[in-house]
């Protein structure tokens, strides 16, 4: 039964939130994780977690009043089977 583990971190330095201003967006880091089962010939299990510790985080901005926050922590298991 093979069995697969990894870790990946994504970080997003500080950027303008807004052009011909101040306003800034800070900075991030977020992990995701993974484990992938093969428990049969041709079957693959895989459970995955996205932004693993819930940072708050914000990915994009408008202007300094409208400022869009980043996905919190998002967990998914799937299944595949190949003939």
């Amino acid at each position: 039964m093979p069995l697969r583990v990894g870790t990946g971190l994504l970080y997003v330095d500080e950027r303008l939130g807004q052009t011909a201003t101040d306003f800034y967006l800070p900075s991030y880091t977020t992990v995701r994780a993974f484990v992938e089962i093969e428990p049969l010939d041709n079957l693959t299990i895989k459970a995955e977690v996205s932004n693993l510790f819930d940072k708050e985080h914000y990915t994009n901005s408008f202007s300094d009043v409208r400022v869009q926050p980043g996905t919190p922590r998002r967990a998914r298991v799937t299944a595949s089977y190949q003939f």
